[in-house]
């Protein structure tokens, strides 16, 4: 009964990463979709390719991972200078310091870690799908005044 509730917090995250990916997709506009398309590569990653990987060098793939990703997003800022983008990528840069932190300092307890990491990546799954709603809301409110305008 315990190890089920062990798996939920997986289970949840995975669950709310499809919805993120689908929406940014799917409502999204340029930047939603290339963030969506970064956290969808970003997945399939951590879960096909990072699960092959020997344990001795699976701590440098998680490293050049996340250096990539940081990448990724900060070529999403070069192209789109939106705010909630450049978050977005500041983010991504504490993920890869906390990442970095563990070989800098071998006594930094992995859960610990793991518990800042995963609060990161919650935080830029809210801020991808609140950008991407908060856009669409934009899009439709500004069709509805161009209506309105050539009602008069």
């Amino acid at each position: 009964m315990i190890s089920a509730f062990d798996d939920l917090h997986q289970i949840l995250s995975y669950m709310a990463t499809a919805l993120t990916i689908g929406l940014a997709l799917l409502i999204g506009r340029g930047p939603e979709r290339a963030c969506g398309l970064i956290v969808a590569a970003e997945t399939f990653v951590d879960i096909v390719v990072m699960s092959q990987f020997d344990p001795s060098i699976r701590w440098w793939a998680v490293q050049i991972k996340a250096g990539l990703v940081l990448s990724a997003y900060a070529a999403a800022v070069w192209r789109w200078p939106d705010r909630w983008l450049i978050v977005m990528t500041a983010l991504q840069g504490c993920a890869l310091l906390l990442h970095l932190s563990t070989w800098l300092d071998s006594t930094i307890m992995m859960r610990s870690n793991g518990l800042l990491l995963n609060s990161i990546g919650w935080l830029m799954m809210i801020l991808l799908v609140s950008a991407t709603i908060g856009k669409a809301i934009q899009r439709h409110d500004a069709r509805r005044r161009l209506l309105r305008r050539r009602s008069y």
